[in-house]
């Protein structure tokens, strides 16, 4: 007798191998944002990364002339072992910061973009496509 419980129908098996298209497809454009970031950033450790939201506003105080004394002694530390004025490395935060961000919100736009591409996409070529045109959109940026 046979067991046709396990049967796999053709429509099935395309509609199995097109999420795992994307699945593939995401996890690429995910791996690839990854890699586009790092590049920007350098290797740089997390927790120094998630005090640049400090830092900047720090900066920008002291730059401002309404730093607080933490704000003055966060740059100053840094400024100290680096052989350059706060001033100075106030206005390299800055400028940094600016430039990061702008990158960040261009790369994101296009990973958000991909995805919706690739989620309107009705075959696994047009899935990857939308990765591609997102890959070349940000060399071409």
């Amino acid at each position: 007798m046979i067991d046709w419980s396990k049967k796999i129908t053709a429509e099935a098996a395309k509609a199995a191998a097109f999420a795992s298209a994307k699945d593939a497809a995401i996890a690429e454009l995910v791996a690839w944002s990854n890699a586009v970031a790092m590049a920007i950033t350098g290797p740089v450790p997390l927790a120094e990364m998630l005090s640049w939201t400090a830092k900047e506003a720090a900066a920008r105080a002291v730059i401002a002339g309404t730093a607080t004394p933490a704000e003055t002694r966060m740059i100053g530390v840094e400024a100290n072992i680096g052989k350059s004025s706060a001033a100075d490395l106030a206005g390299r935060i800055v400028a940094n910061a600016d430039l990061y961000r702008d990158a960040i919100a261009k790369l994101t736009a296009l990973r958000i973009q991909a995805m919706r591409a690739g989620d309107k996409a009705t075959t696994p070529a047009g899935v990857a496509e939308a990765v591609t045109a997102a890959q070349a959109a940000w060399v071409a940026a």
